[in-house]
């Protein structure tokens, strides 16, 4: 019988845990900025985008697809993938580091925030474990101690040394002894043989996994592109950038953290063909994420720039508007997201692809075209333009899909 204080459990930790770790990049930027100034802040950021990109290798399929999939894959052929791709996204970080010529200090940190990133990655399959078994606040418990103590440490060495690079690599190290002892209990508890992994499941995993993985990694780039073009035409904003663009990241993290709770009751009111229910449910988690959105706007108006540049110790007068048309594109961007898991869990993954390699070209001029015309101003316009239309031909896929014979397929062919 399914354990309801386990359920009330879950949803408290894992919104503090998933809220922590959403907001901590936020944290090490302040910290950053107000240690070392804008300049280094601006590598540390680039290096955070950089290895998240990365992160998308390591993770590959994602958690959500792992805890509905009901086939003949074990949790030990989940392990052995794991682990395959953590090593192909540490050597592939490596060879991009060697091939872009980086200084050393910039080369250094952007490969430590590579094996934190690989580290983060690779904790996704033991967390797979605990919200299979209705366990999820464990991994909220686990998220709340690493990004806690992660950012006292990275704090503490940052004052104490001024080096963003010791910050990093203290970040890492508190990670991996974390997860090493909390983490990986995941495995002697549901008695998982990591010895009896398959390797034709692991290769077959990698074939069935390469669809969510290239979805997950068109996401990552998407968002990613303004960064990348602000790097390279006015690298001076690029702090700037990285300060504005938080509550998109934020929103979409708000928008996982809400549905991660509801992930395995939705499907199986889908796959029980019980769509008015499911189609309620996802309702009611969109209008809670629309709620926090709108009072997201309502004190970005208020108090948003008064706070940054309090916070930051830099004038960020003129970015104002920048901000708010973040936040609204941060609101598309959270309930798309929603949606985005969603067809996930439903195997809807082609269209998917097709949805964001459209998204991804438009992008990439209408970023380029506005940044160079209007910098800041031009990429949170560019921003807010893109998430519109994501999110409304989401909407009206998602719809269509959930509502094919009567709410219940096999995804796609």
């Amino acid at each position: 019988m399914k354990n309801k204080f386990n359920d009330k459990k879950n949803a408290i930790w894992n919104t503090i845990g998933t809220t922590l770790n959403a907001f901590n990049s936020l944290f090490f930027m302040i910290i950053a900025i107000r240690i070392n100034g804008t300049d280094s802040a601006g590598i540390f950021t680039y290096a955070f985008s950089i290895s998240a990109l990365f992160n998308i290798i390591g993770v590959y399929y994602g958690r959500v697809y792992q805890v509905t999939e009901n086939s003949k894959f074990t949790d030990s052929d989940f392990f052995g993938n794991k682990l395959l791709t953590c090593t192909f996204m540490l050597l592939l970080s490596i060879l991009f580091i060697l091939c872009n010529s980086y200084n050393l200090e910039k080369g250094l940190i952007i490969f430590v925030l590579s094996i934190y990133r690989t580290l983060e990655a690779f904790a996704e399959v033991l967390y797979a474990y605990y919200q299979k078994n209705n366990e999820l606040y464990k991994v909220g418990i686990s998220l709340v101690v690493k990004n806690l103590l992660g950012l006292f440490l990275f704090g503490l060495v940052d004052y104490l040394t001024k080096s963003i690079l010791y910050s990093t690599i203290i970040l890492t190290i508190n990670y991996f002894v974390i997860m090493l002892l909390y983490d990986m209990q995941a495995i002697k508890k549901y008695k998982i043989n990591i010895l009896k992994m398959s390797k034709s499941h692991v290769t077959s995993i990698l074939k069935q996994g390469f669809l969510p993985f290239l979805l997950a990694f068109f996401l990552q780039l998407l968002l990613n592109i303004p960064r990348y073009i602000i790097d390279l035409k006015t690298p001076s904003e690029s702090a700037v950038w990285g300060i504005i663009i938080m509550p998109a990241s934020i929103m979409i993290l708000i928008g996982q953290f809400s549905l991660a709770p509801f992930i395995m009751e939705l499907f199986e009111l889908y796959s029980n063909h019980e769509i008015k229910k499911y189609l309620v449910k996802v309702k009611n988690i969109c209008l809670f994420v629309l709620c926090g959105g709108i009072i997201g706007v309502i004190c970005a108006w208020l108090f948003g720039i008064p706070v940054l540049n309090f916070v930051y110790g830099i004038d960020l007068d003129k970015y104002r508007m920048s901000l708010l048309l973040i936040i609204l594109g941060a609101i598309l961007s959270g309930l798309q997201n929603i949606l985005y898991n969603l067809l996930v869990a439903m195997r809807y993954i082609k269209v998917q692809v097709y949805i964001y390699l459209a998204c991804i070209i438009l992008a990439f001029f209408l970023f380029y075209f506005l940044i160079d015309y209007h910098g800041v101003l031009g990429a949170s316009v560019a921003y807010l333009l893109i998430m519109g239309i994501l999110f409304f031909v989401y909407a009206v896929i998602f719809l269509i899909y959930s509502k094919r014979n009567g709410g219940y397929s096999n995804g796609e062919s």
